[in-house]
């Protein structure tokens, strides 16, 4: 029994398998624990952008009965766009299909990686790929113009349920004048071990009349490589043909296209008349004479007015400028991060809200921002330091919305509206303690965070969106704080 996935519309458009809607399909999971669409081995896969780009984003919610691919490029979601296998004139890109399982080669070698958990180690031994034969839904083919490669995407994480020693079988028809006669070929896979990585090629069965074709279709690098240069050639030739046109054009111009057949009618020119006799005063002589001819004129420039430069007057002053205000004494503009950053992050200190203890507060970026492209939000690392006598303690970052964190470090996702920019105004809240030991309560300060520009979001496999309340939020950061703190007494 094939199986394909459904196609969602609307406004979250993207590929899903349902078992309630009649799609028969197992879930794979590692040894080591859980499904292979948990996030943190989501973030493993995240770890090797070879193979990445090829598995598109997985969201399963009832215990795995049903889950939910999509693969964005900017605000166009591509999966539903894709065609399978299965689909006839479909074709796999052998030139991507190669390079899909180099990337599967080098994701297996991160299973030694020391900073892996033992369940995230084994989930790299156990990772494997769907068969593109026994299960050719799960390879789907974005079809893109003629100048450009097709891509290949994988649906990861399932395989069609069933007995594995069962086998899958596939009909395919027939083409030519012995069609009607000749019986369908059939090809058969049986399926390998529960603990094998690549499934056997299938077994072909001939016909009567003949061998039967490949159940799936694979495209010859060199045969699609060579279609997209006939184009290229193709257009090349256009632009040719299109210059020969302007310069034919260029050479029939009013000025070079005269009537030739008519001769040019050369200057008229003064000719003297009848000399007088010498001594003769009331005889003119010629103005001038053939050996003489008559001087040039200066020509004239075309008159240009003269436009005043424009004298600033005491009432109209030039306009200048605005210059950045100067930041207050209390605080102290972070230091930048080493080595190159990624997002060009600001944080401003609002001179309204000054705190009351002595000292130069530092809100300081710990870590680089990470850009998360759905919901489009970007995720600050801060820091609290303080420079000076004393001490701070019981630190609480209050961010617009009203969620709360306690400690000198915030880790948190602001979002981007719809001009790029995320910005958010967080309020910090503190105890001093000075040198004395004596506390300083209900001291803080407020600062702006922002982060303005085009941003370009990288293609990646991204979690589910948080849809807790601030309340919601409050509560379980309040218990893992209490939990630590049992901990710690332990």
């Amino acid at each position: 029994m094939s199986l394909f996935p459904g196609v969602q519309t609307g406004a979250s458009p993207g590929l899903f398998f349902d078992r309630k809607e009649g799609h028969q399909f197992r879930a794979l999971t590692s040894h080591g624990g859980g499904y292979y669409w948990k996030p943190n081995f989501m973030a493993v896969i995240r770890r090797c952008p070879e193979l990445a780009r090829f598995l598109p984003s997985a969201e399963f919610t009832d215990s795995a009965n049903r889950v939910f691919f999509t693969r964005y490029q900017g605000e166009e979601e591509l999966l539903t766009k894709t065609v399978a296998l299965s689909e006839q004139g479909v074709e796999l890109p052998e030139a991507d299909y190669k390079e899909l399982q180099d990337a599967l080669a080098k994701f297996k070698e991160m299973a030694a990686d020391p900073a892996l958990t033992p369940d995230e180690s084994r989930f790299v031994t156990d990772f494997r790929l769907p068969d593109r034969v026994q299960f050719p839904g799960a390879y789907r083919v974005l079809r893109t113009p003629w100048y450009s490669r097709n891509r290949l995407f994988v649906l990861w994480g399932l395989e069609p349920a069933g007995d594995r020693s069962t086998p899958v079988i596939k009909i395919l028809p027939q083409t030519g004048a012995t069609s009607a006669q000749s019986s369908p070929a059939v090809v058969a896979a049986i399926k390998g071990q529960e603990d094998r990585h690549e499934l056997p090629p299938p077994a072909e069965v001939p016909d009567s009349d003949g061998p039967s074709p490949p159940s799936v279709p694979v495209s010859e690098a060199g045969q699609s490589d060579r279609s997209r240069l006939i184009g290229c050639l193709w257009i090349l030739l256009s632009l040719l043909l299109l210059v020969l046109i302007i310069l034919l054009l260029s050479e029939c111009a009013p000025a070079s296209c005269e009537d030739r057949s008519v001769p040019k009618q050369e200057p008229m020119r003064k000719v003297p008349g009848p000399q007088a006799p010498p001594g003769d005063p009331e005889s003119p002589q010629p103005k001038y004479a053939p050996g003489n001819p008559e001087p040039k004129k200066p020509e004239l420039e075309p008159y240009r007015p003269s436009v005043p430069k424009p004298i600033p007057s005491p009432s109209r002053p030039e306009r200048l400028e605005p210059e950045t205000p100067a930041p207050p004494k209390w605080w102290k503009a972070p230091a930048p991060l080493p080595g190159p950053q990624k997002a060009p992050d600001r944080i401003i200190p609002i001179p309204d809200k000054a705190p009351k203890s002595p000292g130069i507060f530092e809100v300081y970026i710990r870590k680089d921002t990470t850009l998360i492209q759905k919901p489009p939000a970007a995720e600050i690392h801060l820091g609290l330091r303080l420079h000076g006598a004393g001490r701070i303690k019981d630190v609480t970052w209050i961010l617009e919305d009203g969620t709360r964190h306690t400690g000198e470090q915030l880790d948190e996702l602001v979002p981007f509206n719809n001009a790029l920019s995320a910005s958010t105004e967080i309020d910090v809240a503190f105890t001093y303690v000075d040198e004395t030991g004596e506390e300083h309560k209900d001291d803080g300060f407020s600062f702006r965070y922002l982060l303005q520009g085009r941003i370009s979001f990288e293609e990646e496999i991204t979690d589910s969106p948080d849809k807790r309340t601030p309340e919601q939020k409050d509560i379980e950061r309040k218990k893992e704080s209490e939990k630590k703190a049992i901990d710690k007494g332990a």
